[in-house]
Protein backbone atom coordinates (compact mmCIF):
# COMPACT_ATOMS: atom_id res chain seq x y z
CA UNK A 1 0.00 0.00 0.00
CA UNK A 2 1.20 3.37 -0.93
CA UNK A 3 -0.23 5.39 1.75
CA UNK A 4 0.83 2.85 4.61
CA UNK A 5 3.43 1.00 3.10
CA UNK A 6 2.68 -2.85 4.09
CA UNK A 7 1.04 -5.66 2.02
CA UNK A 8 -2.13 -5.51 1.72
CA UNK A 9 -4.77 -6.18 -0.22
CA UNK A 10 -5.95 -3.63 -2.56
CA UNK A 11 -9.24 -3.39 -1.17
CA UNK A 12 -8.22 -2.60 2.18
CA UNK A 13 -9.34 0.21 4.37
CA UNK A 14 -6.14 1.96 4.62
CA UNK A 15 -5.31 4.93 6.94
CA UNK A 16 -2.59 7.43 8.67
CA UNK A 17 -2.04 6.60 12.14
CA UNK A 18 -2.50 9.78 14.27
CA UNK A 19 0.65 11.62 14.81
CA UNK A 20 0.64 11.84 18.56
CA UNK A 21 4.55 12.88 19.10
CA UNK A 22 4.73 15.85 20.40
CA UNK A 23 7.04 17.79 18.53
CA UNK A 24 10.12 19.22 19.69
CA UNK A 25 9.91 23.52 19.66
CA UNK A 26 13.02 23.89 21.38
CA UNK A 27 15.26 26.43 19.81
CA UNK A 28 12.35 27.11 17.19
CA UNK A 29 11.04 30.51 15.99
CA UNK A 30 8.70 31.05 13.52
CA UNK A 31 7.98 34.29 11.77
CA UNK A 32 4.95 35.09 10.13
CA UNK A 33 4.73 38.06 8.31
CA UNK A 34 2.38 40.13 5.65
CA UNK A 35 3.84 42.69 2.95
CA UNK A 36 2.19 45.34 1.48
CA UNK A 37 3.22 47.47 -1.70
CA UNK A 38 3.15 51.11 -3.37
CA UNK A 39 2.54 50.51 -7.21
CA UNK A 40 3.75 53.75 -8.15
CA UNK A 41 7.07 53.59 -10.50
CA UNK A 42 5.97 52.92 -13.81
CA UNK A 43 8.32 50.89 -16.23
CA UNK A 44 5.86 50.53 -19.07
CA UNK A 45 3.00 52.56 -19.83
CA UNK A 46 1.14 48.99 -18.90
CA UNK A 47 2.51 47.80 -15.74
CA UNK A 48 3.68 49.40 -12.72
CA UNK A 49 7.06 48.22 -10.16
CA UNK A 50 5.42 46.71 -7.36
CA UNK A 51 7.51 48.14 -4.07
CA UNK A 52 7.34 47.14 -0.38
CA UNK A 53 6.33 49.50 2.25
CA UNK A 54 4.78 47.79 5.11
CA UNK A 55 5.76 44.70 6.86
CA UNK A 56 3.81 43.75 9.64
CA UNK A 57 5.22 39.92 11.46
CA UNK A 58 4.48 38.04 14.28
CA UNK A 59 6.76 36.05 16.22
CA UNK A 60 6.22 32.79 18.37
CA UNK A 61 8.80 30.66 20.09
CA UNK A 62 8.06 27.34 22.19
CA UNK A 63 7.18 29.46 25.40
CA UNK A 64 4.34 31.91 24.01
CA UNK A 65 2.99 29.71 20.98
CA UNK A 66 -0.27 29.36 22.39
CA UNK A 67 -0.21 32.35 24.04
CA UNK A 68 -3.04 34.77 23.33
CA UNK A 69 -2.66 37.57 20.89
CA UNK A 70 -2.96 40.36 23.87
CA UNK A 71 0.01 38.93 25.54
CA UNK A 72 2.75 41.46 23.59
CA UNK A 73 5.86 40.31 25.05
CA UNK A 74 7.34 37.15 25.85
CA UNK A 75 10.52 36.54 28.20
CA UNK A 76 12.04 34.37 25.42
CA UNK A 77 11.32 35.96 22.19
CA UNK A 78 10.50 39.68 23.39
CA UNK A 79 8.12 41.65 21.24
CA UNK A 80 5.45 39.40 19.49
CA UNK A 81 4.17 41.59 16.83
CA UNK A 82 6.57 44.32 14.76
CA UNK A 83 5.69 46.46 12.10
CA UNK A 84 8.50 48.46 10.01
CA UNK A 85 7.36 51.04 7.35
CA UNK A 86 8.59 52.81 4.23
CA UNK A 87 10.86 51.73 1.54
CA UNK A 88 13.60 49.50 3.29
CA UNK A 89 11.01 47.09 5.11
CA UNK A 90 12.82 44.13 3.53
CA UNK A 91 16.34 45.35 4.34
CA UNK A 92 14.77 45.67 7.96
CA UNK A 93 12.81 42.53 7.66
CA UNK A 94 15.84 40.17 6.52
CA UNK A 95 18.45 42.11 8.88
CA UNK A 96 16.26 40.60 11.87
CA UNK A 97 15.93 37.56 10.91
CA UNK A 98 19.74 37.24 10.84
CA UNK A 99 20.00 39.07 14.28
CA UNK A 100 17.59 36.97 15.78
CA UNK A 101 19.20 33.81 14.41
CA UNK A 102 21.94 34.03 17.03
CA UNK A 103 19.59 33.12 19.52
CA UNK A 104 17.02 30.52 17.81
CA UNK A 105 18.56 27.48 16.35
CA UNK A 106 15.55 27.10 14.15
CA UNK A 107 13.55 30.28 12.82
CA UNK A 108 11.39 29.88 9.98
CA UNK A 109 9.45 32.10 8.46
CA UNK A 110 6.43 32.18 6.68
CA UNK A 111 4.85 34.54 4.56
CA UNK A 112 0.15 35.17 4.12
CA UNK A 113 0.93 34.68 0.68
CA UNK A 114 4.46 33.25 0.16
CA UNK A 115 4.64 31.14 -2.56
CA UNK A 116 2.36 33.76 -5.09
CA UNK A 117 3.99 37.00 -4.08
CA UNK A 118 5.64 37.86 -0.31
CA UNK A 119 8.79 35.62 -0.48
CA UNK A 120 10.06 37.08 -3.94
CA UNK A 121 11.12 40.24 -1.94
CA UNK A 122 12.85 38.33 0.30
CA UNK A 123 14.71 36.00 -1.74
CA UNK A 124 15.57 38.48 -3.99
CA UNK A 125 17.42 40.50 -1.11
CA UNK A 126 19.12 37.70 0.13
CA UNK A 127 20.64 36.34 -3.24
CA UNK A 128 21.50 40.20 -4.59
CA UNK A 129 21.98 41.70 -1.25
CA UNK A 130 23.79 38.91 0.86
CA UNK A 131 26.52 35.80 0.66
CA UNK A 132 23.20 33.15 2.57
CA UNK A 133 22.26 30.30 0.33
CA UNK A 134 18.09 30.24 1.51
CA UNK A 135 16.94 26.79 1.73
CA UNK A 136 13.47 26.63 -0.15
CA UNK A 137 10.64 24.86 0.41
CA UNK A 138 8.60 25.19 -2.98
CA UNK A 139 5.49 23.67 -1.78
CA UNK A 140 4.27 22.52 1.37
Amino acid sequence: CKTCKKNRPDDHLCYMPVDSITPNLRDFLFIFYDLECTQNKRFSDFQTLHEPNLCVFNQRCEICLNEPLEKIICTNCAVRQQILKFSDVIERLVYYILEIRKRFKHVIVLAHNGQAYDHQFILNYILTKTELKPELIMRG
